[in-house]
Order: C-alpha cells, then structure tokens, then sequence
C-alpha cells in the first residue's frame, strides 16, 4: 500500500476537488508531464494503492526501467502541487480578508500605489462597519492602520488622519481580546490540575475594559463574563454567560463558538458532579444547543469524548429513543481510531440506563478497551451492572480490586478523577458488604468526597 503526503492529501480531496485538482494541474503544470501522468493514473486507481514500484509499472509500462527517484519527485511535485490548489481555494472560493492583504502587498511591491491606496481604503471602511468577531479581527484593523501610516503612497493618509493612535487602539484591542482569551484556558487547565499560573496583566486589562466606550465588542463581553465564571461559579454568572453566548453565538467565529460553549459545559459537568438539581437537564439543553447550530464538528469529526457525554447525559434524562437516534445519525463523525469503542461503549451505556443488564455484558466484551477514557467507564459499567444483576459479593469486590489497582497506577489520570473513582470503589464496597464500612478510614458513605456516578451511588444507598 502507498505511503506518502501526497496520496493522504489527495484521499481527503472530495470527487468535485480532485476533478478541480487534475484541470488545475493541466491548466497550470502541463509542462510537467511525469507529473501529469502520474495523475492520471490516481484518478482512475481503485481506493487500494499497490506499491509505488507496481504505480510506476502501470504509468511507464513495464519496457521502462523502475525508477525510484523519478516516482519519488514526481509525488513530491504532486504533493506540493495541492498543497497550492488548497491554498488557491481557500482564498478564491471564500474569499478570505487574508486575499486583500495579499494583493495589498503585490501593489505595494510593483509600484501600483492608486490601486494599493484605493484598495486599501475600501479594506477599512468594511471592517469599521464589521463587529470584531475573534482576536484576529483586531489584528486585521491594526494591519491597515500600520498600511496607512507607514506607506507614503496611501491616498488619504495625511497628516490629520491620526492612523498612529488608531494603530494603537488596535493594538491594545487584539492585546486584550487576545489575552482574555488565553487567561480563560489557563484558569480553566488551573482547576483541572490544581495548580496556579501567574497570568500578568490581568486586572490592568480589566480596568482598560472598563474604559472602553459602550459598546463594548462581544468578544470582551463574553471572555470577561468567562473568566467570572471560572473565578467565581455560580448559577449567576453561568446564568448571565448564557443567555450572552445564544444571543450573539452566531455573530462568532467557529472556534470562540467552540470554546465558551466547552466552558459553558465544564460547569454544569462540575454542577452534575456535585449533585445539584437541574444540572442534567442544562447540560442536555448546551449540547442540543451546539448540535442545532453545529458546533461540535471539527476537521469533519466530533470528539469521542463529547460523543460518549451527549449519550451518558441523554440516559440520565431517560431520552432513550432520542440517544439511539443520536448514535445513528452521529456515528459517522466519530475518527476511525475511536469509534468501535465509541459506539459500543455508548450502546451499553443505553442498554444499562434501559435495565437490559445482560445485554450490558455482553456488549462490553465485544471491543477490548485500551483506551484510558474507555477503560475507565466500561469498568465501572461493568461493577455497576454486577451490582444491579446482584452478582455474587466475591466476584465484585475482585473486579473493583482490580480496577483499583487500575487506577492507582495510572499517572495519566488528574488527581481529583482519581479520588472519585477511588471514593467511588469504596462507597460500591460498602453497599456490597456493610462491614467495610468499618474497614480503613471512619468516614460514613454520605461523607465521601468527591464521589464519582454520585448519582447513582446516592440512589443505590437510599435502597439499602
């Protein structure tokens, strides 16, 4: 099977691109004509590449002495070939504000100054008509400022326009969005870990917010309304954060999208964990929220991790119908490296909520785990599934002697995780067998702390 850049880059292309691609290269390379064949051979070959030893057999004849280097050249060109049809794509077909800097830079480097003056000004009067929409939108604005100051040739930079100070303000907008940005992830990792970063600046940046005139742009509005919420949770500013991000969330561009609504999720997990009422059904609502407006897909696929939490949520909620339809429909996004343990970790998580605890079993024995998020959770499926079915005293508390030694060895998982899985083997203990309560630490189960499937472990003492 053939192993190169090229043919990776070329597989992702769709059927319209590669036809795109092939008169791109005629039309542009036709002087390259190993290139050329080489091409065509691809874009008739079945999806199981032979070895580029047969490719070249097929493409010269076999009259033709075998070549490595000229095959080798020929799929580097290729290579490099769609490296600039995607590039020439994405700033042709979508017309990109990065094009009008290029063609500001290729006027100023031939000597067109009315057209790069002209250029440049209609390129200002639209992003002063634009709400900022990421950090880089005030990048944008400082580069055309520092273009009107700083090139002699610009029609209407003169000496009353002030493009320094507009400069400037820009500068200090992209330095504020920008930092904002990166002290929301630094806090959010912080509480993960359980360490502090020093993050310099900060409530300088939040008095300049201050100052700024009203309105102030979304981007500072929400990260500042972020960074309250990881400073200070609360039903409040969750609350506020909220009902801020679905007012503007289509006025964002994919990633900010992406990210506050990851903040938004991380609290009502915690919230979930905690046990505090209605956090389950936020939390059904925020993923609802990003699936309707599509904000889960990312280089064409949905995260494993947030696959399986949609699924756990819509159990816990008893929408049964709604989580199997969610399978379906969504399986297809999931990558290949993930996606068995994906979906037969999600069809037994459905089976359990459902009472189809034989039906657990087996399924549980259908991939083998090595994933540490999988490990994890079909291993507690599985003790919590032996719980239900009543399985025999000895049987449980070896699988959760095993999944704590599991546990206890594994340095990938954070230090609070730990503890709750930990808390939760022994609170599963203590309901398997009430004398072990007595055992180690005084502590009463209500006591434990952090618990993980708190929940569950809650429901299961209130039926002792």
């Amino acid at each position: 099977m053939l192993k190169s850049k090229f043919y990776r880059s070329y597989a992702q292309l769709t059927a319209k691109e590669q036809k795109q691609f092939a008169q791109y290269v005629v039309a542009l390379h036709a002087e390259k004509k190993t290139v050329v064949q080489l091409l065509r051979y691809f874009q008739n070959a079945d999806a199981d590449i032979p070895p580029r030893a047969e490719i070249f057999r097929q493409v010269f004849g076999v009259q033709v002495p075998y070549n490595y280097r000229k095959i080798s050249d020929a799929l580097s060109d290729l290579y490099l070939l769609v490296e600039e049809f995607l590039i020439w794509k994405k700033l042709y077909q979508n017309k990109l504000i990065e094009r009008d800097f290029i063609l500001l830079e290729i006027f100023r480097e031939r000597g067109m100054h009315q057209l790069f003056g002209q250029k440049l000004d209609r390129l200002a009067q639209r992003l002063e008509r634009q709400e900022p929409r990421d950090m880089w939108s005030f990048l944008d604005r400082l580069r055309v400022h520092h273009q009107r100051n700083f090139h002699r040739h610009t029609t209407k930079a003169d000496k009353q326009t002030n493009e320094v100070v507009d400069a400037m303000q820009a500068l200090d907008h992209f330095f504020i969005a920008s930092k904002l940005v990166y002290a929301c992830e630094l806090k959010s990792r912080a509480k993960i870990i359980q360490e502090k970063y020093p993050i310099p600046f900060l409530p300088q940046i939040r008095a300049d917010i201050a100052k700024v005139k009203s309105p102030r742009p979304i981007h500072f509005e929400l990260y500042l309304s972020v960074l309250k919420l990881l400073e200070n949770p609360s039903t409040k500013s969750f609350t506020k954060l909220k009902t801020y991000f679905f007012t503007h969330a289509q006025q964002l561009y994919f990633e900010d999208q992406s990210a506050i609504l990851a903040y938004l999720i991380n609290y009502q997990a915690q919230a979930i964990k905690e046990g505090q009422e209605g956090a389950v059904v936020e939390a059904f609502a925020l993923y609802q929220f990003g699936l309707d407006n599509h904000m889960f897909i990312e280089n064409h696929y949905i995260s494993h991790v947030r696959f399986h939490n949609i699924v756990n949520i819509a159990c816990n909620l008893g929408k049964y119908d709604w989580a199997a339809d969610f399978m379906t429909d969504w399986e297809a996004y999931l990558d290949a490296a993930n996606k068995a343990s994906a979906i037969v970790l999600g069809r037994a998580r459905l089976a359990f909520a459902r009472g189809e605890f034989e039906s657990v079993l087996r399924t549980l024995q259908e991939v083998k785990f090595s994933d540490v998020f999988y490990a994890i959770r079909s291993r507690v499926l599985l003790l919590r599934t032996h719980y239900e079915l009543h399985s025999e005293t000895e049987l449980i508390l070896g699988l959760s002697k095993s999944f704590e030694v599991y546990i206890r060895r594994n340095r990938t998982i954070q230090k609070l995780t730990k503890l709750g899985l930990l808390n939760f083997i022994r609170a599963l203990r203590i309901l398997v067998d009430w004398k072990f309560e007595k055992l180690g630490s005084t502590q009463k189960l209500e006591q434990l702390h952090p618990v993980a499937y708190r929940d569950w472990v809650w429901a299961k003492l209130a039926e002792k």
